[in-house]
């Protein structure tokens, strides 16, 4: 099997990590740099960095990450608000792992993968903006990094443990 190398050179550190996918190699990397730069480990706990593997197993169930874009599981029963969450963050995941072309979607886009009228869209893009959990890029929306984290930690454990309680 193959293994995604990584080296940085800084100064007269020099480190070399390597994982058996992307994911795997950044953790790898990140833990060297926090063992040889106690900086960075406390940035670390003060900063939020999504895991992407860990939001594609969160999302799993959810979202599926189809090539035309991201589409919520017919069985779940989610809000206008939860399904735009969802269907952005996996835009995000679907484009960081090569599946997607673009972290953004468009409000028609966004009517396509939550099953959501493009009204109901629009009307309730606003609030999720102002509450910067999402933020427009031009024409198109992508999550924020706290749109991300608050669906980590709150909405999808939420959701699966609804349709747990479901079936």
């Amino acid at each position: 099997m193959r293994a995604i190398r990584i080296r940085v050179e800084y100064g007269d550190i020099r480190l070399e990590v390597e994982g058996k996918s992307p994911e795997e190699a950044l953790k790898a990397l990140h833990m060297a740099l926090s063992q040889k730069l106690p900086q960075i480990r406390v940035a670390a706990k003060l900063v939020y960095r999504p895991d992407v593997a860990e939001l594609a197993d969160q999302l799993a169930g959810l979202v599926a990450i189809l090539p035309q874009g991201p589409r919520l599981e017919s069985a779940i029963k989610a809000t206008a608000e939860e399904a735009i969450q969802l269907a952005l963050l996996a835009a995000y995941v679907g484009e960081q792992v090569g599946e997607l072309s673009k972290p953004t979607l468009s409000v028609r886009e966004l009517s396509v993968a939550t099953g959501k009228v493009e009204k109901t869209i629009r009307n309730v893009l606003p609030s999720l903006v102002k509450a910067g959990l999402i933020e427009r890029a031009g024409k198109e929306y992508r999550i924020t990094l706290l749109g991300a984290k608050a669906a980590s930690e709150s909405l999808m454990p939420r959701l699966k443990e609804a349709e747990h309680v479901r079936t």
